[in-house]
């Protein structure tokens, strides 16, 4: 079954949305198409982006192992929220 309001956006396309939301659709699906490359592709670009993951991830569980000695410092409070939003949007990134 088609998401909710998938067919009036696909009627207001057809009856010639604004140039804005056209722009908005094919921006989106540029940005989809890059994520799948990124993710999935064995481009040389793709490889380079899941080896920047991959450390990425390391540098991730290396500051989760020291920060646990230095606890109450502001700075690893901004550090936290730092880390946490990159891995919500790798995450979101991924769905």
């Amino acid at each position: 079954m088609p998401p909710s309001g998938y067919h009036r956006r696909a009627m207001t396309a057809r009856k010639g949305a604004s140039v804005g939301a056209a722009t908005e659709r094919r921006g989106r699906g540029a940005t989809v198409l890059l994520l799948r490359e990124l993710y999935w592709r064995h481009t040389r670009r793709a490889v380079t982006f899941r080896y920047g993951l991959l450390v990425f991830d390391l540098v991730t569980i290396t500051y989760l192992v020291v920060s646990s000695f230095f606890y109450g410092q502001p700075l690893l409070d901004v550090l936290d929220v730092a880390f946490g939003l990159i891995i919500l949007a790798d995450f979101m990134a991924r769905m």
